[in-house]
């Protein structure tokens, strides 16, 4: 309904926002991309498990860490060499279901995309897990 909760939204009553995916409403709940940053931030700050310095500055600046890996392309049947970053899971509170808590690191779980793959039915690699050739502790950009 055009502004239900008579904000005066402007020129287009039924957009609540300018963009769903990265604006923060006026009540203060965090958009994912910047509980994302701030996730792994603090994980900088306080690390759980001993990472490279190329991922310890890559989590300062708010991005995942990452890992060199061999993987089978599911389409093609090839074997490709990739860097992919680890994945945030939410864990208690599903992602495309929203509310309050939805990104707070307590519903977060830090998965590599194929362990995010076999919890989440919504999550497709594309990609079946051959081998880890550089760990969270030992990649290099």
């Amino acid at each position: 309904t055009q502004d239900p909760i008579g904000l005066l939204g402007g020129e287009n009553l039924y957009k609540y926002v300018p963009n769903p995916t990265t604006w923060v409403d006026p009540w203060g709940w965090e958009c994912w991309s910047t509980a994302r940053k701030n996730y792994w931030k603090a994980e900088a700050k306080n690390p759980t498990q001993t990472y490279s310095p190329a991922n310890m500055a890559r989590m300062t600046k708010g991005q995942a860490p990452r890992m060199k890996v061999e993987v089978i392309n599911r389409k093609t049947g090839k074997p490709e060499i990739k860097d992919v970053s680890m994945e945030l899971h939410h864990r208690d509170i599903p992602q495309r279901v929203g509310g309050d808590g939805v990104h707070q690191a307590g519903n977060l779980d830090a998965l590599t995309p194929w362990a995010h793959e076999s919890v989440d039915t919504f999550r497709h690699t594309g990609y079946r897990f051959v081998d880890m050739i550089k760990g969270l502790d030992t990649w290099v950009k």
